[in-house]
This record gives C-alpha cells, sequence and structure tokens, in this order.
C-alpha cells in the first residue's frame, strides 16, 4: 500500500502573520506520521503550496492522508484542494469537503449545532461591529474568531463582562483579523477533548482527555499562549491528562458525541472540545467546538495523543484505523 501525505504550507498570508507557529508545524507532524507508517507502507510526502493545489490531480497512491489545515481569509485554499482530492478517485482520510466547510467555519458550526439540537452555549455572530447585541446574555461572555483556529485571537481580553466591553472588542476583533466573529456565554465547568474513531467494530469513542488549569482562576481556558507560547504563564499553568467519569457521565458524552459526529457527517475520526457545567454536581454537556481533521501527532501534550495511547493504541496504530476507514468507505 502507498499512502500520499499532503500538507500544508503556509500561505503568504500566513508567512508575515504573527500566528506562522500555527501553520509550521503541519510539515513536522507530516514527517513524524511517515516514520509512524514504518517500512511496511509505502509513505510519500506532498508539500502542498497556495499555488500547487492543482498538482494534487497528477499524485498517485492508494491512499491520500490529508493534512491540509489552511483555514481564516485562506479558508477557500483547503476547500478547493479536497475538490482536488474527491477528482482523483482516490480515498482520502478525514472529512469531506462541506463537512470541512461547516466544522471549520464557527459561523456555520454554531448554527449547525442549533440545527441539530446539539447542546452548545448561547451566541450571536457579529459580521460589521454595528449591529445591536441581540442575545440576552450572561456575562461573561467569550469572543472568538469565526475561521481561524489553533486559539489565534484568544488572549485574556476574549473575556467580556458586560455589554459596553462586548461592543468594544467585537469591534477590534473585526478590525485586527478581518474576518466576523462570535460571542458566546462562557462555560464555568471543566473543559475536556473527546477524540472519535471509526473502527471496523463500528464508532467508537476513546477514552478522554481534560484540559486542567493549575490557576484556580474559574475563567480559565486555552489560550493562544496556552498552545503555542512556551514560558508564559498561560503556558505553564494548562495541562492534558486523562478525565476520570463516572459511567453514567461517560455513556451520556459517548452518545452525545455520536449522535454529532454522524449528524455532521463527520468520517474516520474526529475531535471535539466540550465543557462540563458545574461538574461532578451536574452533567451538563456543551459543544464548543468540533475539529473535524484535527492534529495528528505522537505528543502528549495533545488530548488526541493521550486519548489513542489509553485505548492501548500506538501512533502507528491510530494513523491504520485512520487510513483503513477511509479505504473500507472508498469500497462501499
Amino acid at each position: 500500500m502507498e499512502v500520499a501525505i499532503l500538507y500544508s504550507l503556509p500561505t503568504h498570508r500566513g508567512q508575515i502573520s504573527d500566528f506562522l507557529v500555527t501553520d509550521t508545524d503541519t510539515e513536522a507532524s507530516a514527517k513524524k506520521i511517515a516514520d509512524a507508517l514504518g517500512k511496511s507502507i509505502t509513505t510519500r510526502l506532498y508539500p502542498i503550496a497556495e499555488n500547487s493545489i492543482h498538482t494534487i490531480r497528477n499524485i498517485h497512491a492508494d491512499v491520500f492522508l490529508d493534512l491540509i489545515e489552511w483555514d481564516g481569509l485562506d479558508l477557500p485554499l483547503s476547500l478547493k484542494a479536497l475538490d482536488e482530492m474527491e477528482a482523483t478517485g482516490i480515498p482520502y482520510t478525514g472529512a469531506a469537503k462541506q463537512t470541512y466547510h461547516v466544522t471549520t467555519d464557527k459561523l456555520l458550526m454554531k448554527k449547525a449545532f442549533d440545527r441539530f439540537h446539539l447542546p452548545t452555549a448561547i451566541w450571536q455572530p457579529f459580521y460589521t461591529g454595528e449591529e445591536k447585541i441581540e442575545t440576552d446574555f450572561h456575562y461573561p461572555v467569550i469572543v472568538k474568531l469565526s475561521q481561524t483556529h489553533c486559539s489565534v485571537g484568544l488572549d485574556a481580553n476574549a473575556i467580556v463582562f458586560d455589554e459596553e466591553s462586548l461592543k468594544n472588542r467585537v469591534c477590534e476583533r473585526i478590525q485586527t483579523f478581518n474576518q466576523p466573529v462570535i460571542a458566546e456565554e462562557f462555560i464555568d465547568g471543566h473543559e475536556f477533548q473527546v477524540t472519535m474513531l471509526e473502527r471496523k467494530s463500528g464508532l467508537e469513542m476513546l477514552p478522554v482527555a481534560e484540559i486542567f488549569f493549575e490557576d484556580t482562576d474559574k475563567n480559565k481556558f486555552l489560550t493562544f499562549s496556552s498552545r503555542w507560547t512556551a514560558g508564559t504563564d498561560d503556558y505553564k499553568k494548562s495541562h492534558i491528562r486523562m478525565a476520570t467519569f463516572d459511567a453514567e457521565l461517560t455513556k451520556q458524552m459517548d452518545n452525545i458525541c455520536t449522535r454529532a459526529f454522524q449528524e455532521l457527517k463527520f468520517r474516520d475520526y474526529a475531535r471535539f472540545d466540550m465543557r462540563i457545567s458545574d461538574y461532578p454536581k451536574t452533567n451538563t454537556l456543551y459543544f464548543l467546538e468540533t475539529n473535524s481533521n484535527p492534529g495528528l501527532d505522537d505528543n502528549d501534550a495533545y488530548g488526541l495523543t493521550l486519548s489513542f495511547k489509553a485505548a492501548g493504541m500506538t501512533f502507528r496504530d491510530f494513523l491504520l484505523e485512520i487510513i483503513d476507514s477511509s479505504m473500507r468507505r472508498w469500497k462501499h
């Protein structure tokens, strides 16, 4: 079997961004994947630049392992790459174009949560900053960019505590990042990363990872610094560990994540970022985000990595499950 590992290179826009690190780690992950798959599988690395997307049609392989992850103002490039993969007739891992689009654009994602009655925080979109605040928010409220992932735009100032501050923060974010934003009620509770995997035996929720904050401030969340800037307080005081649930909550989370996976038409694998309000007093679950092609790495700083290891899998095992799932789907 020959696996073509397709990964995105930083665009011109990304190269001059303050957040370049979120793009450059993809190549390192691609090389780790090639190493993990080992000698029994032929792997070839295909770096894809914004001006070479058309070359995807010329690649010959048994399966594409898709690591293309342009987002923000470059999101149309990812959608174009998916069109090219689809045109080859070769199986590719992860989400199809529609699901990728819906789950990468937070405006579409939140609308999908509401449409399928998947629990999420009360929210409102803002396109210009001139909109009236129509939602009866309970503060604090968090302001997020609509099309950019990897916690870009998330810092201590993303949390606001009154309507005037919300108006100011919305306008500032739209002007700075040139994209719509969403505001949503901040869920005070424990945060979890839930990995779903399509195996031959069926869809499975892997053991759940928890984000742990050393700081006792109840308004803590994963900022850009938490994830990318070593040495900062946010980075030092946020950790990932395995969650411990009782059987009832595990079943509840499994059921709702299975429904989300199916309703949103995920494929092969996905990661759901969730919070549980007032845990362990109550078991009220909320979806924060969905990730249709989450980062793949053999790094214990990744919730996904801890989850597949807790399920008894190596990195190679997990990758083969994803590849096998994509090829089973194509055969049908």
